[in-house]
């Protein structure tokens, strides 16, 4: 939760979960320039899923999207 009180102003996020056990992870983006993946196997790839800056719209949902990393 984003405490709009305290700022006056916009932030981007984003977040990463990384599951060790099955090289999957698990990533959510907020108004963030896409972070690129790099993988031995499959050579880079941009995380282009992207939602709302923070701040914009209290009420927009975040999705989350998985990508494999090998």
């Amino acid at each position: 939760e984003y405490p709009f009180e305290k700022f006056n102003m916009f932030s981007t996020v984003f977040y990463m979960i990384l599951n060790t056990q099955n090289g999957q992870i698990i990533y959510s983006n907020a108004g963030h320039p896409p972070p690129v993946l790099l993988s031995p196997n499959k050579g880079f790839k941009l995380l282009d899923y992207a939602g709302a800056i923070i701040g914009l719209n209290s009420n927009f949902d975040y999705e989350e999207q998985t990508e494999a990393l090998f």
